[in-house]
């Protein structure tokens, strides 16, 4: 009898003690600030923080939305973009396609319907692209990456694309970013695109146009050149992100794996305005939402990168690496057919490689996505 009392004490205390500790882990999930948990958190060796946690927006509450992918009206597209007359339409699996001549310069636009007008299921929805071509256009995507986010390997070692080597937000003889940004606006309100904010600038200056175009000429080991960049090519560069409730939704290719038919997880608008005016814009994955649920809290963000953190505890870093960055998201994932645009916390890990062919440093970046209301990392988008 009395071993049966002191085994039922002990389970007592036992179970008290859980139940204490379970409260005290639930009061700093709920609590503890991004900060005060970065200034006590141990991390694991060759492991570092790399961005200020004094300037990460934490959201208390947020809804989760279902939507579906904007198909924009052409005809609007047409009249607020295209200069010149039609002078050809036709009809592709990506949607349909418009080429017009202005003043000897063609345009031409695309507007994306996953396929609709094709009688296919192309899979590319959401937006539209439409380029101006002045002589100078085709050439910029060899001296800048049409692309937001960090830059892929290849744009490291060879730099000639690198956004990193241009100025954010400088003036351009042409016209002021200011200006630049307020015309910009006026051309997306004009078409009805819905709230974004931009998240990257970058002025393309001709001294550095000259300097990246050599470098693309000496890596593809081009000997002859027949083309030379002027004053006129100076233009702005701007990636842009759709807004939902102020929570911008997630622009870079997050998954793991392969994208799947269907899986759009990035939303991409990336455009170019010189003198000439818009000469260039790519748009895909806007969505348009369709139904809202409740508010629901929201994890911080200090509970989203502990997930990370144990996760890097519990394996020997060879190489260094470190958190560049971490945002709340919205991200939009596929449901039985139905599109959901959920908040998340979206960490991106950066590993330093060598390449042993160049023989010099890379960073491959990873991302980590934790739902911002169950705190389960999200792997794919389906």
């Amino acid at each position: 009898m009395k071993k049966k009392l002191t085994f039922l004490i002990c389970l007592i205390l036992f179970v008290s003690l859980l139940g204490c500790t379970s409260q005290k882990r639930d009061h700093l999930e709920n609590h503890l600030d991004l900060l005060t948990y970065l200034e006590t958190v141990e991390l694991p060796d060759n492991f570092t923080i790399d961005f200020d946690p004094t300037k990460i927006k934490s959201v208390e509450t947020a809804k989760t939305y279902k939507g579906k992918f904007i198909e924009f009206d052409k005809d609007k597209l047409i009249e607020e973009l295209i200069r010149g007359e039609i002078v050809s339409t036709k009809i592709y699996a990506q949607g349909p396609w418009f080429e017009a001549l202005s003043d000897n310069v063609k345009e031409y636009l695309t507007v994306y319907d996953g396929g609709k007008s094709f009688g296919t299921n192309s899979g590319v929805e959401g937006g539209f692209t439409y380029s101006f071509v002045v002589d100078y256009l085709h050439k910029l995507s060899h001296v800048i990456a049409f692309a937001s986010g960090p830059p892929h390997m290849s744009d490291q070692i060879n730099s000639y694309q690198l956004k990193s080597n241009y100025t954010s937000f400088k003036d351009l003889s042409f016209m002021t970013y200011k200006d630049a940004l307020s015309e910009v606006k006026k051309i997306l309100n004009s078409i009805d695109f819905p709230e974004f904010e931009v998240s990257e600038a970058y002025s393309l200056e001709l001294d550095i146009m000259v300097k990246n175009y050599e470098l693309y000429l000496k890596a593809l080991d081009i000997q002859t050149n027949d083309y030379s960049f002027s004053k006129e090519a100076e233009c702005y560069m701007f990636v842009l992100r759709q807004t939902i409730d102020n929570i911008p939704l997630v622009s870079i290719n997050w998954q793991q794996g392969t994208r799947g038919a269907g899986e759009v997880t990035e939303t991409e608008t990336v455009l170019f305005y010189s003198k000439d005016g818009l000469i260039s814009i790519f748009a895909r994955g806007i969505y348009e939402t369709i139904e809202g649920g409740e508010n629901k809290k929201l994890i911080g963000g200090a509970n989203a990168l502990n997930t990370v953190i144990d996760q890097y505890s519990n394996v020997i870093l060879k190489n260094p690496t470190r958190i560049l960055s971490m945002e709340l998201n919205y991200v939009g994932t596929v449901s039985n057919n139905n599109y959901n645009l959920t908040p998340a916390w979206v960490i991106c890990v950066a590993e330093q490689n060598e390449d042993d062919e160049f023989n010099v440093l890379y960073n491959s970046y990873s991302y980590y996505v934790i739902n911002a209301i169950t705190g389960e990392r999200i792997l794919n988008a389906r």
